[in-house]
């Protein structure tokens, strides 16, 4: 109101006990000084709280994605090829879950390349052995049977034989460029080379098979067996009069072979040896002397060594021996797709 030509601010409360009325009068400038200043503290109170609660959603927005960005940043890394670095994030909640199961994946890729390396590498070790081991077949076929002709046309029917199991033996592996072969195939080339070691020794080894009918589709690598064979002759028989037998037999999980001699045998010593170095491929032969190589001197670590790479850890393969009485080889092949239907 105006009193005087001068603005007040007229506040009135009435007292109801007595019916009296309360009034204050003050100058409009002074309450309005007031209000300004309580205006002025409210505003300010605002402004700091604003920037305080700015900086605290800043600082927590950095909590979240600090871990996101270095993360971005370690998958970029692995996208360049470089496997060794990780995020080291951890923690409890999702971003600490991820991170850890970031860097435990890329432990699993690392593993698996090494695993893969090293494969790749034994299996080019291996095949570089068979190479080494191998003379150019074709022309020593070819030779084998000019060999042979000019033997026969002199009378030596014996040598001619011994060239001609040797001519058969050789056909045999050279015939295809498959890796796989069924199981009968391989056990005709066993045949061929028992023959052809009879015409070599003085004494002669008898062989027995048996072998189901389901078992001669099995498919197996190529020339697998040999060298198994090729250890029962010159180290379980010694190259004297013996038997040697093969048995096979389809099982619920793959083929069942066994390869028994009925010679030398081993002492606890000499076989605990030859299964150790079986167990953790040894690259030196304990059971074949590497010096007396027979026709593939690839030994049973070679055998054991081809098979996982083929079968992987599935495959097994034991030895159980006697000494003085006999010496047995079981060997557990596993289904693989193309043998699924024996």
């Amino acid at each position: 109101m105006k009193v005087k030509g001068k603005s007040y601010l007229v506040a009135e409360q009435t007292i109801p006990f007595n019916n009296w009325r309360l009034v204050s009068v003050q100058p409009y400038k002074e309450a309005i000084v007031n209000i300004s200043a309580i205006f002025n503290k409210v505003f300010s109170f605002q402004i700091i709280s604003f920037f305080v609660f700015m900086l605290l959603l800043v600082g927590l927005l950095r909590t979240f994605t600090n871990p996101l960005v270095r993360l971005g940043k370690v998958t970029a890394a692995v996208q360049r090829g470089n496997l060794d670095i990780r995020s080291g994030i951890r923690g409890r909640d999702e971003i600490g879950r991820l991170g850890f199961l970031f860097d435990q994946m890329l432990d699993r890729v690392r593993n698996m390349i090494a695993e893969v390396s090293e494969t790749q590498a034994r299996k080019r070790k291996a095949e570089l052995r068979m190479l080494q081991a191998q003379i150019n077949p074709h022309f020593l076929f070819n030779v084998l049977n000019s060999i042979r002709m000019k033997v026969m046309r002199g009378g030596d029917k014996d040598s001619a034989k011994m060239i001609g199991s040797l001519s058969k033996l050789l056909r045999m592996t050279i015939s295809s460029d498959k890796d796989e072969i069924h199981f009968h195939e391989e056990i005709e080339l066993i045949t061929h080379y028992v023959e052809l070691m009879n015409l070599r020794q003085k004494e002669e080894v008898r062989l027995q098979l048996d072998i189901s009918s389901e078992a001669f589709l099995f498919k197996v690598p190529r020339l697998f067996l040999q060298p198994v064979v090729e250890n029962a002759l010159i180290h379980g028989l010694s190259q004297s009069r013996g038997t040697l037998t093969i048995r096979a037999a389809m099982k619920e999980r793959g083929l069942e072979l066994t390869v028994e001699d009925d010679g030398n045998g081993m002492d606890a010593g000499q076989l605990e040896k030859l299964r150790r170095s079986i167990r953790f491929h040894a690259n030196q032969a304990i059971y074949l002397d590497e010096q007396r190589k027979g026709f593939s001197g690839i030994g049973l670590q070679n055998v054991v060594e081809r098979m996982k790479i083929v079968y992987g850890e599935e495959f097994r393969m034991e030895v159980y021996s006697e000494a003085g009485q006999r010496t047995l080889v079981l060997m557990c092949i596993p289904f693989k797709e193309g043998n699924r239907h024996v």
